[in-house]
């Protein structure tokens, strides 16, 4: 369902009511264009929230966003970019990937990286990031 968000007219439609009130929105319908309201209101509040946590991530067209507990436990862009500048080598393996903010940066340093997402959902989310932020060298 989650690939559905990526329409045009859905991704439209949440760039041009990224200002609204997003209970107005599930009141006004139980669905847009065949995804339920509250899946793209899930994208619009979760992207609110992450502006200035995760710039790259908002300012990016077509990334998803997983609901806002996910967000909560996620590295600021900041935060993940100090930690990444720490170590560098060959390999990593990040066994904790989350919403893949922390793999994203360590990409940057390491040849390869292996990102691990115990919840399937929150782990095809970030593949699907990781392919539209173009990290290549990332293996979900």
């Amino acid at each position: 369902m989650y690939r559905a968000l990526l329409h045009t007219k859905i991704q439209a439609f949440i760039n041009a009511n990224r200002d609204k009130d997003i209970h107005e929105l599930l009141l006004k319908q139980s669905d847009y264009e065949g995804v339920p309201m509250r899946l793209i209101v899930e994208q619009i509040e979760s992207s609110n929230r992450i502006k200035s946590k995760l710039p790259k991530w908002y300012n990016t067209a077509d990334i998803l966003y997983p609901n806002k507990a996910f967000l909560q436990q996620s590295s600021s862009e900041s935060t993940a970019r100090y930690k990444s500048e720490l170590i560098s080598g060959e390999t990593m393996i990040d066994i904790t990937g989350g919403f893949g903010v922390d793999s994203y940066f360590f990409s940057h340093r390491f040849k390869k990286l292996v990102y691990c997402e115990r919840n399937k959902d929150l782990a095809e989310l970030a593949e699907h990031n990781f392919n539209v932020l173009k990290a290549d060298n990332i293996q979900v």
